[in-house]
């Protein structure tokens, strides 16, 4: 019987190092994907905004982008609202994005007289 445990062990021992049964490695999700997520948009809308925001003096991390929230449309699709703190810069951005489909077509800083921070180029 000890022999029969034993055994039963060393098997055991074996599948937990050679992982057996363990599932197969999930991708973690990219931050434009999180953020699409979190906020019921599509992920071509959150990796605009990223893109967006890469060319701009903002930090473009959509992990900082705070109280993301649609406001209103406009003729040619709908605005968004959220801020971001900048440590290098020691300012709050405060930005309304203008977006068209699945494209940011703009971005203004609401608490400078609307001055653009991005502008879509053609």
């Amino acid at each position: 019987m000890r022999k029969l445990i034993l055994a039963l062990c060393m098997v055991v021992m074996v599948f937990a190092l050679v992982g057996c049964g363990q599932k197969g490695s999930v991708a973690e999700k990219t931050d434009a994907e999180k953020f699409a997520e979190e906020n019921s948009i599509s992920v071509e809308l959150a990796e605009s905004i990223e893109n967006a925001l890469s060319q701009t003096d903002v930090p473009s991390s959509l992990n900082k982008l705070n109280d993301w929230e649609q406001i209103e449309d406009y003729a040619e699709g709908q605005r968004y609202t959220g801020w971001i703190y900048s440590t290098a810069q020691d300012r709050y951005y405060y930005m309304v994005f203008y977006v068209s489909g699945d494209t940011v077509e703009s971005i203004r800083d609401q608490k400078n007289g609307l001055e653009y921070l991005y502008q879509k180029t053609e």
